[in-house]
């Protein structure tokens, strides 16, 4: 937050409604709002490596035991209790860390999971292109834009209720919510993926279809307005 106050009359945009929020309530400063956006021509759907093979269902996350809001123990969690109930019908990837920043942690390792390491941002979309179900169990998520990177590869995205999300998602259409405070519904959200194969092709499709819509030249577009008026 201290960004938006350590310059005097900045001129102040935000991408989600909700980070304004935020941003008003803690310090009073009104933002103006640019849009969601993502790279769409990285993050898109492509050919499956096994498409037409009978396989797993592929369940990722990302995990950043130095990130605490990111929740790193309540998704280990989540997903071992998934691993224990549903075997060798899952196989559950992991990101975002290195194996020894995993292995250094407390968090709860045994159960079968695989780990892709620290990804750049073509290695992270072609990572998500094998991916069916991306689970963020945040606190919170400003935006979410790894979230939105999933959804516009094809993953069904399970999306914390707290944040700025809902700029983009629509529950039961494109996406999921959960209430993370309570691992219960992180882990029903999940089976309920799982077990309704239906439901998680719906709004796969849907996800595809929506996140063409946040294209980044309109959000660029939006930020120029705000920065230099309408002409």
């Amino acid at each position: 937050l201290n960004s938006y106050t350590i310059v005097p009359e900045i001129v102040a945009f935000t991408k989600t409604e909700w980070t304004g929020q935020q941003v008003l309530s803690n310090t009073g400063l009104n933002c103006s709002l640019v849009g969601t956006s993502i790279n769409i021509d990285m993050f898109r759907r492509r050919p499956q490596t096994n498409s037409g093979k009978a396989r797993p269902v592929v369940i990722a996350a990302m995990i950043r035991p130095s990130t605490p809001y990111r929740e790193p123990g309540l998704t280990m969690y989540v997903l071992r209790e998934i691993s224990k109930h549903y075997g060798d019908m899952v196989e559950i990837r992991l990101f975002g860390c290195s194996p020894e920043g995993l292995l250094e942690t407390e968090l709860p390792l045994d159960f079968n999971w695989k780990l892709a390491g620290v990804l750049n941002q073509n290695q992270v979309a072609n990572f998500f292109n094998d991916v069916d179900i991306f689970v963020d169990f945040s606190s919170h998520q400003a935006m979410g834009l790894t979230a939105l990177e999933a959804m516009a590869c094809g993953s069904a995205v399970i999306v914390p209720e707290n944040g700025g999300a809902r700029s983009y998602g629509i529950h039961g259409k494109n996406c999921l919510f959960v209430n993370t405070s309570r691992p219960e519904l992180c882990v029903s959200a999940i089976k309920q993926l799982l077990d309704n194969s239906v439901l998680r092709r719906i709004i796969s499709k849907n996800a595809i279809n929506d996140v063409c819509s946040y294209y980044p030249e309109a959000a660029a577009y939006n930020i120029l307005k705000v920065l230099f008026g309408e002409e």
